[in-house]
């Protein structure tokens, strides 16, 4: 859960990033992704849920002690990672070709 939540917060953070944002804590990321990008309509609310549920898990993983997850409920949401990284990349390359622009 922790690697699947962390390569969404990454791609979420570079998109903010871009604009100017940065953060101290995952909390600060989380709330600028669901204001500025979910309902400013950049990606879906499908998306922001999945974000959401993540975070959730990854905090539950990472420090409820014995914590497990069923595979079936694992494997829906790697492939949801999937998903949302194919709806971002081209956001995050666009980055990239704004970047190179630039010098």
């Amino acid at each position: 859960m922790n690697r699947a939540y962390y390569a969404l917060f990454y791609a979420v953070s570079a998109l903010l990033f871009e604009e100017g944002h940065t953060f101290r804590k995952h909390s600060g990321v989380r709330a600028a992704f669901n204001r500025e990008i979910v309902k400013g309509g950049r990606v879906s609310r499908k998306n922001g849920e999945l974000y959401n549920r993540l975070f959730r898990d990854r905090q539950k993983g990472d420090y409820v002690s014995f914590a497990e997850f069923n595979p079936e409920y694992v494997e829906r949401l790697l492939q949801g990672c999937e998903a949302f990284l194919a709806d971002v990349r081209p956001m995050l390359n666009s980055l990239g070709a704004r970047t190179q622009t630039k010098d």
